[in-house]
């Protein structure tokens, strides 16, 4: 773990919900591998991303996986189908944004981008969108 100095405008504990959804599902589609949490600065945001060697998700599923109740696989993993869709429903109620890349057999890496904080205390620019890619 590095510390960072870091800071954003946002709702500390929809972040946390947001995360703990990610790493949660990023853990239970990863049979081997590792999961990575990570952050850096882009453009006037903080970029963090969690990347996993897991299952990874098909191209043709990646739009739909942020509905209530829509799970890939629902005959091997427990849940409900709803950690993607508070995903989404955070993010957008922040006006923050999510990104999702994947790759099935190699794994999966979602983004959120947060608003950097300037020496001033304001926030930096910036609109809110869903992406996603597969390769």
């Amino acid at each position: 773990m590095v510390a960072s100095s870091a800071r954003v405008r946002t709702d500390p504990d929809m972040v946390l919900t947001i995360l703990i959804n990610l790493v949660g599902n990023a853990i239970k589609y990863t049979d081997r591998g590792r999961v990575l949490v990570g952050c850096r600065r882009r453009a006037g945001r903080l970029i963090i991303e969690v990347h996993d060697t897991g299952v990874g998700i098909a191209a043709d599923h990646l739009p739909a996986i942020f509905e209530e109740f829509r799970r890939v696989e629902p005959q091997r993993r427990a849940g409900y189908g709803l950690g993607l869709s508070i995903v989404r429903q955070s993010v957008e109620l922040l006006g923050h944004r999510v990104r999702v890349r994947s790759t099935v057999g190699r794994g999966s890496c979602f983004a959120i981008e947060l608003p950097l904080l300037g020496a001033s205390g304001t926030a930096v620019g910036g609109s809110p969108a869903l992406s996603v890619a597969a390769s």
